[in-house]
């Protein structure tokens, strides 16, 4: 987990690596898509459903033996994992792996555990460790997913901090099922069990439309991988070779040990998470705008997303008065999902200047005196990192801004504006396509919500208050380019230009609206007509409802 994006270029050999992964060059757990298996489309393997093409699907006895197998493994890291590998194995067995459909029993979902660090010297005291592994995002080895997807690694890679994370490819997550109560034969107490179970039904439908995971699977998923990652890491200080031989032999895996000098790396335990967090783990998992929402806002009394987003959003959406949290808010008959992630994109312009300012610092850093011209121009450039030197302090309250974007919202949506827009089904397109054009003329509204930001804050330390304000205007007056609903079928994502790596120069990244391209996934196939996204939990804490018995306690 990323507390900043200090020193995120990786080495050469790190960026080959990268490149040769499944999720090619991006460090979090690569999601896959799944698609709706209807209890009425269930045929035997090999037959077909009425008059539909021929779909090969897998059997209903099969989905529902594995489902209730994973579910019914929580009691640690290897026992959840060793579930998972013979499901897939199970479901691995047709040869038709184009058409597989997993749903309502199964979405996916990756984790990642950081759980070990280097010995850092406090700030200001003794001389900072520096080696090949305390940059971020080097791939220090990786191995091969289960049957189902091979193609998707487990990964034991660097984060900020000289910390040490452990990445899993896609696992099958089971979708939230609630179970119908009894009906009995008392009359009144069987209304309340009617319409409790009526409820049950409800929910339970919106989780199969929406692909929500199992949240008693999803906290024993993140307590069975940390507490046993945690409890190897934690022992004693260990070199990198014993780490990975002892993951090895907890979780049935063969990571390759890296050869000298990297192996005698030392590693011991590690605490990122805050006062109010019980955890180092953070969940990838793919669903829809509509969760990415429901969660991100909260209820109609207690909003606890990002205010900024809030604020576009209720703009967008013709809130009156325009304020977060206003008791008095007009509130429109229908939210939009769509819009709603498409003003958090926008929420995100200040970062994507913040991204462009640690590039020409990074690259400084690495070829001192160089001309950069990316940005703003040689001259200003000059300056801006000649404003790092003088005032070191900057340099970190920038890293935490930018890591900040990330941490405003209990789902962070791994996604650029243009891929949002591209992933609108036609069918709503023509309304998030007038909602957003309308924003054009609240350009000004916007620019001052973003002002207000840390981000902001942070960059006035090196940009002139005319760039940022230009930076953020530019990105702004894309609102006039977007394409109408009859042109719908000319827009395309923008996921093939991103930048391999948040911290490398690029001329594409002002052509990409959001906050950190380099963790951007593919949008997914259509559930429902509703596109899917990878969305990652920044707030596990919240997300899960852990308390502090749920966190981690050193043996």
């Amino acid at each position: 987990m990323d507390q900043s994006r200090e020193n995120t270029r990786s080495t050469p050999a790190s960026r080959a690596a990268a490149a040769n992964t499944s999720a090619g060059g991006i460090s979090h757990p690569a999601v896959t898509p799944f698609q709706f298996n209807k209890e009425e489309e269930m045929p035997v393997q090999g037959q077909f459903a009425s008059s539909q093409p021929p779909i090969q699907l897998y059997t209903k006895k099969v989905l529902e033996d594995q489902s209730k197998a994973v579910k019914a493994a929580t009691g640690s890291g290897p026992a959840i994992l060793a579930a998972n590998k013979t499901a897939q194995e199970a479901l691995a067995g047709d040869s038709d792996k184009a058409n597989k459909k997993l749903t309502p029993y199964f979405t996916s979902m990756g984790v990642e555990s950081e759980f070990a660090q280097q010995d850092i010297p406090a700030k200001g005291k003794g001389k900072p460790v520096v080696n090949a592994l305390t940059k971020a995002h080097v791939i220090v080895a990786k191995q091969a997913g289960y049957a189902l997807y091979p193609h998707l690694d487990f990964l034991l890679e660097t984060d900020a901090g000289a910390a040490l994370e452990f990445v899993t490819p896609a696992l099958l997550a089971p979708i939230r099922k609630v179970d119908a109560k009894e009906e009995v034969d008392d009359e009144d107490e069987n209304a309340g069990i009617l319409e409790e179970n009526a409820q049950i039904e409800e929910d339970n439908q919106k989780a199969e439309d929406n692909v929500i995971p199992d949240p008693g699977w999803e906290k024993s998923v993140r307590k069975g991988i940390e507490f046993s990652l945690r409890d190897i890491s934690s022992a004693s200080e260990k070199t990198l070779k014993t780490i990975i031989e002892e993951i090895n032999a907890a979780f049935s895996l063969t990571l390759p040990i890296p050869g000298s000098p990297l192996d005698a790396i030392k590693y011991g335990n590690i605490d990122k998470s805050g006062p109010g967090s019980h955890t180092n783990v953070q969940l990838n998992y793919i669903t829809t705008l509509q969760q990415f929402m429901d969660i991100n806002r909260g209820t109609a009394e207690v909003k606890t997303g990002d205010s900024g987003t809030e604020e576009i959003y209720q703009l967008a959406m013709g809130y009156a008065p325009a304020e977060y949290g206003a008791d008095n808010a007009e509130i429109p008959a229908q939210d939009n999902p769509y819009v709603y992630a498409l003003c958090q994109k926008l929420r995100e312009i200040p970062s994507m200047l913040v991204d462009e300012t640690f590039s020409i610092l990074l690259h400084n850093d690495e070829n001192p005196g160089a001309d950069i011209e990316q940005g703003n121009g040689k001259k200003a450039n000059k300056a801006l990192v000649k404003a790092a030197a003088d005032v070191p302090s900057d340099r970190d309250d920038l890293a935490n801004a930018a890591s900040h974007i990330k941490d405003g919202a209990t789902l962070w949506l791994k996604a650029s504006f243009d891929q949002i827009i591209a992933g609108v089904p036609a069918d709503k397109y023509e309304a998030v396509y007038d909602i957003m054009s309308g924003l054009e003329n609240e350009k000004e509204n916007i620019s001052a919500i973003l002002n207000k930001s840390k981000q902001v804050e942070a960059l006035k330390k090196f940009h002139t208050e005319e760039i940022i304000n230009k930076f953020i205007d530019d990105q702004l007056d894309k609102l006039g380019a977007l394409k109408a609903a009859h042109e719908q079928h000319l827009v395309k994502s923008d996921i093939k230009k991103k930048p391999a790596e948040q911290k490398t120069l690029s001329a594409e990244r002002r052509n990409i609206i959001g906050g950190r391209p380099d963790t951007y996934a593919p949008t997914d196939t259509n559930i429902h007509d509703e596109s899917l996204f990878l969305v990652e939990t920044r707030k596990t804490t919240s997300y899960l409802g852990l308390t502090k018995e749920d966190a981690y306690k050193k043996k």
